[in-house]
């Protein structure tokens, strides 16, 4: 009880963190979590809002996450997003600069973004909370490519690469100009091409946020150091949310043979996981029920907190569902173990919802299928989970599909023999069983002694007084005679060959 009122005061004092002040002065800031994992409910502060920690500075407003430490031990990938308190109006044009302080320099998926939005808390990767422009600014070594989009992270309208140098602290700019009578956006002077911008406002006023992200756990600081050419100033601060109550992922105690691992089914089931896309119930037969929403592609992100579950020792994923082949075609499956903590290149794999197996013989609806990870480079050391990309959403939206269960396996037979398809297993997929040797006659044969001499194996003495026995003798007599023949014939070959050249 104790516990649990503790979770609900510190989800209390994170909310409140969102009630904001209508009389706050302009060009104040608050920092805020994802808004998709935010609830009524929380089975752990673990599962709390990833809310980063805030301060003024003498540069601006500074955002920043947990330490690199903190970040591992929670399981949690870099993070932070900051909003201003008040809608900001942007009719006679809209400028802020910002500049990076802390960032990977590492190879995997991150990027910065400036959100101008209709409703608080925008997040990229969260659509179906509002609408807006907002950017992915996805920084190479020297320099990055603006990306820009309307309403949803997928919606690309423009791309645009452009010579800045984040790492060396070179500023970014935003702007909204009012060119020709028309709106537009612009990344360091670089039109993002948004057509109908001001269009989605009211009153010409959005919320202005700005977000980073990096898919591992090097720590993230940016400094917002100008809107409209004023400094930002502010006395609040807030530190980076850390669960009090978390604990590095413990070895596993010894699997059963036939059992999975990272399972997740009804009794491991919790509706945030599916962040996008799709409403997640539980069926009274415990099966995991979705309906597809018509705001953004559906996606299962799962991530693997409580114990150190071994790559190599289990490579085969595998999912139990139905109706998605009727309804879905193609899938993305981004899998997340040793240095790889979110998706990347050379960490993902297609699936086709219609080469689900299946018991032809008693066809209850249900398809199973499994990918064996073992050969990818990438998959090796602790699991850390996957984002499972179910499908498209104009393909999904308004219709229903329902998952049994999703796990990790030892072996392909293994995840057969787990849906109940075992002699489907042996009958179509297992290599055939190798024919059986003959069993070796450990027999001794029966020895018989003769009363008479054996003269077809007499012995026989040559010239230099050795005694061989006369079938060898034989053998040897038949391989000159043999030989000779052979040299006399390639001879007369070679005389005729000669002669013909001659003629």
């Amino acid at each position: 009880m104790k516990r649990l009122f503790a979770v609900i005061i510190t989800a209390v004092m994170i909310m409140t963190v969102f009630v904001f002040n209508a009389n706050a002065a302009a060009n104040e800031w608050v920092p805020y979590g994802k808004i998709h994992t935010y609830s009524d409910h929380y089975e752990s502060e673990e599962d709390m809002p990833q809310v980063a920690g805030m301060r003024y500075t003498d540069a601006g407003v500074q955002m920043y996450t947990p330490t690199k430490e903190q970040l591992e031990t929670w399981g949690k990938t870099a993070y932070c997003s900051m909003q201003m308190k008040d809608k900001i109006s942007f009719a006679d044009g809209l400028k802020v600069v910002i500049t990076v302080d802390e960032f990977t320099q590492a190879g995997v998926d991150k990027w910065i973004s400036f959100n101008l939005w209709t409703d608080e808390m925008p997040t990229p990767e969260a659509a179906g909370y509002g609408n807006g422009w907002l950017c992915l600014i996805r920084p190479g070594s020297k320099e990055v490519t603006f990306m820009s989009f309307l309403d949803r992270a997928s919606n690309l309208i423009h791309q645009e690469i452009y010579n800045v140098n984040i790492y060396e602290h070179e500023a970014i700019t935003l702007e909204v100009k009012k060119v020709d009578g028309v709106y537009d956006v612009y990344l360091n002077d670089c039109s993002m091409h948004v057509p109908g911008f001001d269009d989605r406002f009211e009153d010409k006023t959005c919320y202005l946020a700005v977000a980073c992200h990096q898919g591992n756990t090097d720590p993230i600081a940016c400094t917002v150091n100008l809107v409209n050419d004023e400094m930002p100033r502010g006395n609040e601060s807030y530190e980076p949310f850390v669960p009090n109550n978390i604990v590095p992922p413990e070895d596993p105690g010894e699997i059963p043979a036939g059992e999975p691992v990272f399972i997740l089914d009804a009794d491991h089931f919790k509706s945030n996981e599916f962040n996008a896309g799709a409403v997640a119930t539980l069926n009274d037969d415990g099966t995991i029920h979705l309906d597809f929403t018509d705001v953004e592609d559906p996606i299962l992100l799962r991530e693997s907190r409580k114990y150190n579950y071994s790559a190599d020792d289990f490579p085969v994923f595998a999912m139990l569902y139905k109706d998605l082949d009727e309804i879905g075609q193609s899938a993305t499956l981004y899998f997340f173990a040793g240095d790889v903590l979110a998706p990347q290149e050379g960490s993902m794999c297609g699936l086709n919802w219609i080469e689900g197996d299946f018991d032809e013989k008693n066809d209850n609806g249900w398809r199973l299928i499994v990918k064996d990870l073992s050969e990818a480079l990438t998959w090796q050391g602790v699991i850390h989970g996957y984002r499972l990309g179910i499908g498209e959403m104009e393909d999904l939206a308004g219709k229903s599909a329902d998952i049994k269960w999703i796990g990790n396996f030892r072996s392909v037979e293994e995840a057969y023999a787990y849906a109940g398809l075992s002699e489907y297993y042996k009958e179509t997929i297992a290599p055939p069983t190798p024919p059986t040797a003959p069993a070796d006659d450990t027999t001794e044969p029966v020895t018989t002694v003769d009363t008479e001499p054996d003269n077809t194996s007499a012995e026989v003495t040559d010239d230099t007084g050795k005694t061989t026995d006369d079938k060898s003798n034989a053998g040897l007599i038949i391989g000159i005679i043999a030989g000779v023949a052979a040299a006399v014939i390639i001879a007369v070959v070679v005389i005729m060959i000669v002669k013909k050249k001659k003629k």
